[in-house]
């Protein structure tokens, strides 16, 4: 019982990838419900009256920057269902639309010296590989010789699949099919990446006081799920926990 408590929110972070890759929404491309959700495709805890994005962020080949647009409401989980950054409206960028630096684990190159950076879905948002020395590096690093200027670059907007009215299912399963997704998540990630399945529940903390200082780059799993719910304060991502 315990097992499948811990996996549950794991194997339901596969589940819906897996919803993704049978109908043919790859890594690093973007689910878009521009007509909203209905009936066709099932999630948990949707709801019919929100533009959804969402998408998986594979960053087996090393760091991806995302920019996202103005207006919308998002957070990005890693693989494992923890929590790594808001982005929009509760996030650094406050709804401005900004860039995001996502890292894999283990890495140590060269990394934006400041936080977000202010920039409607599919006219704004990028994935993009991060290249060191580009945005959010300053003047002054390159001429300490920290790493040399990188060339300017315009990403491409991302490929995007309807959402709206496709069939597809990312409900997890609960029956030997929930542990063999939960031992292919375990077998993906890198040995280094946290494993809440094999650890034991955290002893009760009291409430951690809030700082007006903006996160760092975030630091994910190999790969990562973003998803967001443009001008709706109220929403939360489809399968994701309430905060």
């Amino acid at each position: 019982m315990e097992a499948y408590l811990a996996g549950l929110p794991r194997v339901s972070m596969m589940a819906l990838r897996k919803g993704f890759l049978d109908v043919g929404v790859a890594d690093n491309t973007v689910l878009i419900f521009s007509r909203l959700m209905d009936g066709e495709s099932l999630f948990l805890t949707a709801n019919a009256d929100t533009v959804y994005f969402l998408s998986y962020l594979d960053l087996s080949d090393g760091p991806l920057a995302l920019r996202v647009p103005p207006d919308c409401l998002g957070t990005i989980d890693d693989m494992w269902f923890v929590w790594v950054t808001d982005f929009g409206t509760p996030g650094p960028d406050r709804g401005a639309g900004g860039s995001y630096v996502l890292l894999p684990p283990g890495y140590d190159g060269r990394v934006p010296e400041g936080g977000s950076f202010v920039a409607r879905i599919k006219e704004t948002l990028r994935i993009s590989p991060y290249t060191p020395g580009g945005y959010g590096s300053s003047v002054g690093s390159f001429l300490q010789g920290k790493s040399p200027p990188a060339p300017p670059s315009a990403p491409p907007p991302p490929v995007f699949t309807e959402g709206s009215g496709l069939a597809m299912n990312t409900i997890p399963p609960n029956d030997l099919s929930f542990y063999q997704l939960l031992d292919e998540l375990v077998q993906e990630q890198p040995a280094t990446a946290p494993t809440p399945c094999t650890s034991p529940p955290p002893a009760p903390t009291a409430s951690p006081k809030a700082t007006g200082s903006g996160p760092p780059p975030a630091r994910a799993g190999s790969r990562s799920s973003a998803s967001t719910a443009p001008g709706n304060p109220s929403s939360t991502a489809p399968g994701a926990p309430p905060k």
